[in-house]
């Protein structure tokens, strides 16, 4: 819990005041140059906060005018508001500073608000303390999956944020792709058309996500096999639906697990069950693609009757 010490208004040497790490990494020179003039023109408005540590102050809000009275107009002694804060308190008054000035890029909100996921905070602490909403917090976390081209390029302000959020749901070979479909196109592309780009891209991903998963299932089977007993009594953990015509076919000659399955398949389509059969056939690619099945064989058909 923070302490309730009334604040003080004191002026201190820069000397003894330090930095902690601050969420925001980049400070615009000319931006800090016209804060220097209007400080040395009109006075600093709003003194910078620290609070104790130890023997020295440690900042707790204020760098850029901090940076702009030391850096630029050679101030040895600052203006501060001197609070006793402990370390959560400190970090949630930075993260609200930051954020209400947007003074952070989108990378260093996501790294900020990272950070302190990563500390314990919930979203919804954090997007109140941020004063953004809980949406905002994890389109910026998304960012941090993305890979290191597309982070700088947005860092420093090369890619705009729409076009940035579309790509976060991909895989990083798909971001390059869609980072080099946005770089070839003529005069830019909008946001929309470029997020058509990425829900192309994810859906080709999806597909390959569901043949891996079916390649699993595929070994699965293939390492159980000679563990089992056939026929209406056997035991099969799977999931199953009720709702979904059943499997019926006959063990006759010429009868493969491979027919059984196309037969299957074109049962489900005949129904308007599309998805059901598309997910059917990606687990049946996957078995005959990886040499765990053999492909369709027509039935061999019966001899016809003999006749004098």
């Amino acid at each position: 819990m923070a302490k309730t010490t009334a604040p003080t208004f004191q002026m201190i040497p820069a000397s003894k005041i330090t930095k902690a790490t601050n969420d925001r990494k980049c400070f615009d020179e000319e931006a800090l140059k016209d804060l220097a003039w209007s400080i040395k023109t009109n006075g600093l408005a709003q003194p910078i906060t620290v609070r104790v540590m130890g023997d020295a102050f440690e900042l707790v809000a204020g760098e850029r005018r901090l940076r702009a009275m030391t850096e630029i107009l050679g101030n040895d002694e600052i203006p501060c508001i001197v609070q006793v804060y402990d370390d959560d308190k400190a970090v949630a008054i930075m993260l609200a500073e930051n954020t209400s000035r947007v003074d952070l890029n989108p990378m260093e909100e996501a790294e900020a608000y990272q950070a302190r996921l990563d500390k314990g905070w919930t979203v919804e602490h954090l997007a109140d303390t941020a004063g953004v909403s809980k949406d905002v917090v994890r389109k910026r976390v998304a960012l941090l999956g993305l890979i290191d081209e597309i982070k700088q390029l947005v860092r420093f302000g090369h890619l705009g944020l729409g076009h940035a959020d579309a790509m976060t749901a991909l895989d990083h070979n798909r971001q390059i792709s869609a980072l080099r479909i946005l770089q070839q196109s003529a005069g830019g592309m909008p946001i929309a058309t470029f997020r058509e780009v990425c829900n192309a891209l994810l859906a080709e991903q999806s597909q390959e996500c569901l043949f891996d998963l079916a390649l699993d299932l595929a070994q699965e089977a293939l390492e159980g096999a000679g563990r089992w007993i056939g026929g209406s009594s056997a035991e099969v953990n799977v999931p199953t639906a009720d709702d979904l015509p059943a499997l019926v076919v006959k063990r006759e000659r010429g009868m493969t697990a491979a027919y059984a399955i196309e037969a299957y398949i074109a049962t489900l389509q005949a129904q308007g069950l599309d998805r059901e059969a598309a997910v059917i056939g990606t687990l049946y690619s996957g078995l005959v693609k990886s040499s765990l099945m053999k492909p369709r064989k027509r039935l061999t058909p019966k001899p016809a009757p003999f006749t004098t």
